[in-house]
């Protein structure tokens, strides 16, 4: 029943760890060219200053680099969430999306599953019937189970502050 789908999942999954291996594989040449480009520098800045002077031109110069980096990584999370606050801001504006409709429908799920099997026809559901229920379905349980952990609704460390009752300045 689900053999086509299932084929194409393993071939999409196959697909994407194969782009990582490469993509992987090319950033370990890379390191090994760096390693060999800061072995010449060490060489090169022994001869002309020393041993000593040499390791703290290199550490400054890795410094500096961490530095940018680091600089360059806060610059882009500002910038990430500057545009993901005005995406919010828009979407408040135009009111509740199909997105927030699907989480609303999502965060309400479980409590109707289990309110269907509570109140089914014949009564009250043994767990010896759940049980079978479930083992005669189980990779549609699973199936089920996977898709839910993935599209359940992530907290996030702005949903956090955001949750926080506003406290004036004093």
């Amino acid at each position: 029943m689900f053999r086509g789908l299932i084929d194409d999942v393993k071939a999409a999954a196959a697909n994407v760890v194969a782009r990582i291996a490469t993509r992987a594989a090319i950033g370990v040449v890379f390191l090994v060219a760096i390693g060999f480009a800061v072995a010449a520098i060490t060489l090169h800045l022994v001869d002309r200053f020393g041993g000593i002077t040499a390791s703290w031109i290199l550490a400054v110069g890795f410094a500096v680099i961490g530095v940018i980096g680091i600089t360059a990584a806060k610059v882009h999370d500002n910038r990430e969430q500057e545009r993901k606050a005005e995406e919010e801001r828009q979407a408040e504006a135009e009111g509740p999306s199909m997105a927030q409709a699907t989480s609303q429908a999502a965060k309400q799920l479980p409590l109707a599953l289990v309110g269907s099997l509570l109140t089914t026809t014949s009564g009250f559901v043994s767990p010896l019937t759940l049980l079978r229920f479930i083992g005669r379905n189980a990779a549609l349980v699973a199936f089920g189970g996977i898709l839910a952990v993935l599209l359940w609704p992530q907290r996030s460390a702005a949903d956090d502050v955001m949750a926080r009752p506003y406290e004036p300045a004093e």
